[in-house]
């Protein structure tokens, strides 16, 4: 049995994480050079495999509009993200899906759950603006 229990409100890490790298992506470029910087700082000397998974993350969010990770936070956990700004919010989101990397394969991620997230991030920024 599997279980991650996560509540609303649960603190992820920012740069290892499908969320945390989906919401950097998501950020102004000043906003996120300015987070990176911190982020360098915190990370010292583990910075150059950090940033190379950032730069993987961002490159792909360009390519498909999402954020993967795999075995980045957790060895064994697996996800895709995908950012959102909220109408007239200065908070960003991100919407995540992940699993049990036993059950929830790279393929899965980047074939079908993170086209499928992207499709509800648009849909709920469509019904955001007219409503």
């Amino acid at each position: 049995m599997v279980t991650l229990r996560l509540e609303a409100g649960s603190q992820l890490p920012l740069a290892t994480t499908a969320m945390g790298r989906a919401f950097l992506c998501g950020l102004s470029e000043e906003e996120r050079n300015n987070l990176m910087d911190i982020l360098r700082i915190y990370f010292g000397s583990d910075w150059a495999e950090i940033e190379r998974g950032l730069d993987q993350a961002m490159q792909e969010y360009q390519k498909h509009g999402f954020c993967t990770a795999i075995g980045s936070w957790r060895h064994d956990v697996n996800a895709v993200a995908v950012p959102m700004q909220p109408v007239g919010g200065n908070n960003g989101l991100a919407f995540n899906c992940g699993g049990p990397a036993f059950l929830v394969s790279p393929h899965m991620l980047r074939e079908d759950i993170g086209p499928r997230l992207l499709n509800l991030v648009h849909a709920v920024e469509n019904e955001a603006e007219h409503s």
